[in-house]
């Protein structure tokens, strides 16, 4: 039981919101860092009819945090985007989704795709954000159970010639930086991503990474207590790196506006990585998942991003209908004395928690401890029993002996909704159609010199694309990055990842339309045929009726494209949409909101990644096809105010994405390239 306020003094401290004003409950939130709202604060006092202690708190701002429950953007998920198809074998609501690749070797094999962001840590500490984001991503992965063959990370900064001009490039280079040190450093090639610079990320640049792999169904780990521990007792172990002080608010950080002014305090809300002892973990992971099919061990396992702890292994019980009961003291932690709402709830990073039966706790505790000397590699670092599975529907943490944490399931898995109202947008008038310029040579360079425009090959360089041995095609080589991702097999997967910022000015529902078919139309001119999707949306801020207008018109745009595509053997179902994310409130404290920005990948299958297109033009002599119809869609030049969206029939488009696919694939094709950004001129250089 929760004690009495007198004992909660010495344990932890109340947070006094019960029958206080909105500026009382204001200067509450002010004095601990939480971020719930004085309404969503009353409704849970009518839930839980007392004062939260600290940890409790904390839990319940991370569990209602716009960047955990999609308040604000779930209504329009739900109504707008199609998350199933015949061969979706799991779709969103767990770390990853996944799509059937067919039969191998007599089994069936999944892809796993999951899409992520780390916007607002980016935008604060460049390296560590990126970084992170690169090591939040890849553990969406692996907690499935499958090892990750390629990431990908489309960015986007403001403008460098700005006022802002220093702070973006130094942004820039640290994002890179990050990714690189990261991505390296952990063993896992870089297939692609995209750069934009706009000055509407001057204050918020947009970090979003996309990690995949390919698995035997049958090692499939989900993200849930499995139903037997209804007849078998079943601990939580935390495995990785000691708990620290790092990160501490970070769901809530990222669901708010960002404030210059409070850049030092949020810097606290960053975490700090680690690449070289995750390789070890994921190198141990391995083992475990070896260990779990031989002995046909059931288990669970979920990654600790926002929310820590609390936030992973609340999650991973009450998904199976369970409770847990977790003791902070046996809490692996750093050096540096913690309390218990930071053992909670601090994002520390390289950490995984696990659910495995009481009898099997020993040999997992050895992996990691022993054989793998997880505190060799960093000091502290190890597998701990830290909790029980109960079947009681409750989450409970103890520290000291006295329970600081007792919150229902109910409270919980409360899905709350933010009804807010939206409003289109205002349409910027066209660029008028400039016709022949009088100097061309000037009118070239302007075009074929901004940074838009500009080669990525310094970005890209920094990444290794080799390590594992599995690429065909590398960033820069072909309209989207190819890759072998089961050892033996001719199949190949093709990913790209697109999203043109523009269009969203321009009108976001085309910008969602096009956003789906550019990176269709990449991994088509390659060869392969478009298998599933991810997304991140990344808006300003929803209590903005303009900017959640944006967002539901974004999605129609989304979901129109995907129902136009159809699905691979199912034209009248929609090409999936199984794993994303939605990051909002990219809005600086002076009320300026980014360029609306859905960002989409694409997978697609190769049959025989041998025969996967590129992009360069091999031989004298080809003839060049254009395929699709010109019009004056003027678009948006550098540096040009207002344009118009190449809003041509979603049917035609598809009917050349399609036409482009069969080409590519019965090798009719030497090099292609999709006509996108700069049109027909900037797609020959390219391909020159």
């Amino acid at each position: 039981m929760i004690p009495n306020d007198d004992e909660a003094r010495g344990v932890a401290p109340l947070v006094r919101i019960r029958g206080r004003s909105p500026e009382e409950v204001r200067a509450e939130n002010a004095r601990w860092g939480l971020g719930l709202s004085y309404d969503e604060w009353q409704h849970l006092m009518g839930r839980l009819d007392r004062d939260p202690l600290l940890p409790e708190a904390f839990l319940l701002d991370v569990s209602l945090s716009e960047h955990c429950s999609y308040k604000s953007s779930r209504p329009f998920l739900k109504r707008h985007l199609p998350p199933q198809a015949s061969h979706v074998l799991l779709g969103p609501g767990e770390d990853a989704g996944i799509v059937s690749l067919g039969t191998w070797n007599g089994e069936e094999w999944g892809l796993v795709v999951a899409h992520e962001s780390h916007n607002h840590p980016s935008q604060v500490l460049p390296i560590e954000g990126a970084a992170t984001g690169i090591g939040g991503i890849v553990r969406d992965v692996y907690c499935m159970g499958c090892d990750v063959v390629g990431v990908l990370d489309p960015l986007r900064f403001g403008d460098p010639d700005g006022p802002n001009g220093d702070r973006v490039r130094a942004i820039a280079r640290g994002v890179i930086q990050g990714i690189s040190e990261y991505g390296n450093a952990l063993g896992v090639p870089n297939l692609g991503g995209d750069v934009w610079f706009h000055e509407g990320f001057d204050d918020n640049c947009l970090v979003n990474v996309v990690a995949f792999g390919a698995m035997p169904m049958r090692r499939l780990l989900r993200s849930r207590v499995p139903a037997a521990a209804r007849d078998r007792t079943y601990v939580l172990i935390l495995v990785g790196k000691p708990t620290d002080s790092t990160g501490l608010g970070g769901a809530s950080f990222a669901s708010q506006i960002l404030d210059e002014a409070e850049a030092a305090q949020n810097r606290g809300a960053v975490q700090v990585h680690d690449p070289f002892l995750k390789r070890v973990l994921v190198e141990a992971t391995k083992e475990v998942w070896e260990w779990l099919e031989a002995e046909k061990i059931e288990a669970g396992c979920k990654d600790l991003g926002a929310g820590g702890l609390g936030g992973a292994s609340s999650e991973l019980v009450l998904a199976g209908g369970f409770g847990a009961d977790i003791d902070l003291d046996r809490v692996p932690r750093s050096d540096e004395p913690l309390l218990p709402h930071q053992i909670l709830c601090g994002e520390t990073q390289e950490r995984f928690v696990w659910a495995i039966p009481e009898e099997h706790a020993g040999t997992f505790l050895s992996i990691f401890n022993e054989r793998y000397e997880l505190g060799r590699v960093y000091p502290g670092a190890r597998a701990a029993v830290i909790g029980t599975v109960i079947a009681e529907s409750v989450y409970r943490a103890r520290w000291e002996g006295a329970v600081v944490c007792e919150l229902s399931a109910a409270i919980l898995e409360e899905s709350p909704i933010a009804p807010r109202p939206i409003a289109p947008r205002t349409q910027a008038a066209p660029v008028r159609d400039p016709g022949s310029p009088g100097d061309w040579s000037d009118w070239l360079r302007g075009q074929l010199g901004g940074w838009n425009a500009a080669a990525r090959a310094p970005i890209y360089r920094s990444y290794d694309q080799e390590v594992q041995g599995h690429a065909l095609f590398r960033p820069g080589e072909a309209d989207a990055g190819v890759c072998r991702p089961i050892s033996g097999a001719a199949l190949g997967i093709a990913v790209s990842v697109d999203g043109n910022p523009e269009y969203g000015s321009l009108d976001p529902y085309w910008g969602g339309v096009l956003s789906v078919l550019e990176s269709a139309r990449n991994v088509a001119a390659v060869g392969a045929e478009p298998l599933a999707i991810t997304d991140c949306l990344n808006f300003g801020n929803p209590e903005d009726a303009v900017c959640l207008g944006d967002l539901d018109a974004a999605l129609r745009g989304m979901a129109d494209a995907c129902r136009a595509l159809g699905s691979p053997g199912h034209p009248d179902e929609p090409l999936p949409i199984v794993s994303g994310n939605v990051s909002l409130y990219n809005q600086s404290s002076r009320g300026r909101a980014i360029p609306p920005s859905p960002i989409v990948a694409c997978f697609g299958i190769l049959p025989d990644y041998g025969r996967a297109v590129p992009q360069r033009l091999c031989r004298t002599g080809d003839t060049l096809l254009l395929v699709g119809a010109r019009a004056r869609h003027w678009g948006r030049p550098e540096r040009a105010a207002g344009g118009r969206v190449p809003d041509r029939p979603l049917a035609d488009q598809v009917t050349e994405i399609r036409t482009v696919q069969s080409l590519a694939a019965d090798g009719s094709l030497a090099a292609c390239h999709d006509v996108s950004d700069g049109g027909i001129l900037r797609t020959l250089f390219e391909m020159a």
